[in-house]
């Protein structure tokens, strides 16, 4: 190696190492973009928009035109992933799609897996234009307004789609802004969730962004960009290569095209929408529904409160009601509540053990703290807490916004292990379930195992994971109960762990 290569490849290692200590990415891996400006704008609306379908080729589509597109998704499960933070768990998904570009009708077939959790792919069809969606169902098609958003932030990916979307006269040129380093025109139209904006090249009247605010059921509203890029010719069809879908600044979804055609109506499936199509409208995800509670008795003083998303218990201990876990958002925290003061009546002190920080199941956290309650987690969740309470809910302000003073985070800390009043509360801490909690309640003989005992029908890391950590520290408990796994013996998953590899 000569003196010239030695000393750079020195400087390199030396640099490397900063880089590590300081948590400083190197400046060759990372290079941000210049950050968007923005000056007031006038202009004709329709014409620009009319120089963008010619640009796509969107004027010269015929009845007949299907667009045939193949590509790949990356959607990054931040909301129940082991960490807050990078790196994220990630959903792969595999898309066929087919658009009738005179019409916007699109029908969508996919193939999921995520991680290990998907011994095999989930497919769905979906099929719908700008105002509705259908599910495929066996044979039959079904109005959803479950697949609606996950269908429109899929169309949103697609500027085809957009820019048809944006045909209307209702569109005004508002501002000329530098975006990803040049400048563009942006547009402003009211949109399914309120204001949004796209962002036109004005040398080759292309789309580069589609720009607005989505409500969201942890952060109260998002900004979400759906940035196009890397534009290509696939045939005679121009599309980008990659359309990504920035939250907050952060890269939540990407799309990756691998082939697009212009295919004859006859060669593609039926894209005729059932009936009359109706409208679909933006609704809750099944799992954050707060659904009536069912009450199922613990113990004197320790009930369950259930429905077919979440479980969750609460328990009286000396003059403190205990809340284990807090999912479903404010409406299931309200209904929480509600119980609370009909099981055990007066005044009591509310504490709310948030035993794992996946998304669903710390939504109700706001609520109890513009409540006066305290909450106890790990020592390592208490930044992410913080910010949950922090944030501001300025499209639909839920009952923290609306509490002065604010409200202030009373965090309790639990590091090893935490004994308090008839509740012990222990760290599981296996390679799955760093940062979770279980909690033994001794007077009940119950254990509450979070969200990691999810299945007593076959072997899992995590419920060895918590047969582990209750031998670690010297319980016995009588019976478990968690988020997602009604009430069964402890016998129950004993039996199963001693079956499982490695135990």
């Amino acid at each position: 190696m000569t003196t010239r290569y030695a000393t750079l490849l020195a400087v390199l290692m030396v640099a490397a190492r900063l880089g590590a200590q300081t948590a400083v990415p190197a400046p060759w891996i990372v290079w941000p973009p210049s950050p968007e400006r923005c000056t007031p704008a006038t202009g004709d609306a329709a014409a620009i928009l009319s120089r963008a379908r010619a640009a796509l080729g969107l004027n010269t589509s015929t009845p007949a035109s299907v667009l045939r597109i193949s590509s790949h998704e990356v959607v990054s499960h931040n909301y129940e992933s082991d960490r807050p933070y990078r790196p994220f768990l990630t959903l792969v998904t595999d898309h066929l799609s087919w658009t009738a570009v005179a019409r916007g009708v699109s029908r969508d077939s996919s193939s999921t897996t995520v991680g290990a959790f998907s011994v095999t792919p989930t497919i769905s069809v979906l099929l719908g234009d700008d105002t509705v969606a259908f599910s495929r169902q066996d044979t039959a098609w079904r109005l959803s307004d479950g697949a609606w958003a996950e269908a429109e932030r899929w169309r949103a990916l697609d500027p085809w789609i957009v820019v048809r979307q944006w045909r209307g006269a209702d569109a005004r040129v508002t501002a000329r802004c530098d975006y990803r380093d040049y400048p563009r025109l942006v547009l402003t139209r009211a949109g399914i969730y309120g204001p949004e904006r796209l962002y036109i090249d004005p040398k080759t009247s292309l789309p580069i962004k589609l720009d607005r605010v989505e409500p969201q059921y942890l952060w109260g509203q998002v900004h979400t960009e759906y940035v196009y890029s890397t534009w290509l010719l696939y045939g005679d069809v121009l599309m980008p290569t990659v359309s990504t879908m920035l939250v907050d600044g952060d890269e939540e979804v990407v799309r990756s095209v691998s082939s697009v055609a212009r295919v004859p109506r006859d060669s593609a499936p039926p894209l005729a929408l059932p009936g009359n199509g109706g409208r679909s409208v933006v609704t809750i995800l099944p799992f954050l529904r707060p659904a009536p509670l069912d009450t199922v008795r613990l113990g004197p003083r320790t009930v369950a409160l259930t429905n077919p998303g979440y479980n969750e218990v609460v328990t009286l201990q000396h003059d403190t009601v205990f809340v284990l876990d807090a999912t479903q958002g404010e409406a299931r925290a309200r209904a929480d509540s509600a119980w609370i003061g009909r099981l055990f009546p007066g005044r009591h002190a509310v504490v709310v053990l948030v035993t794992d920080l996946a998304w669903p199941h710390v939504s109700g956290v706001r609520f109890w703290v513009a409540s006066g309650a305290t909450i106890m987690s790990r020592d390592i969740g208490k930044p992410f807490l913080q910010a949950i309470v922090t944030r501001r809910w300025t499209l639909s302000p839920d009952k923290l916004e609306s509490v002065r003073p604010r409200p202030v985070l009373k965090f309790v800390p639990i590091r090893d292990s935490l004994i308090r009043s008839g509740i012990h509360v222990y760290p599981i801490d296996g390679v799955g379930s760093e940062g979770a909690l279980m909690a033994y309640l001794p007077a009940d003989g119950l254990l509450w195992a979070s969200d990691y005992v999810q299945q007593l029908t076959e072997p899992a890391l995590y419920t060895s994971e918590v047969f582990a950590a209750a031998r670690r520290v010297g319980i016995q408990p009588t019976r478990v109960l968690a988020q997602h796994q009604s009430l069964a013996p402890w016998s129950t998953l004993a039996a199963l762990v001693a079956h499982s590899p490695g135990m």
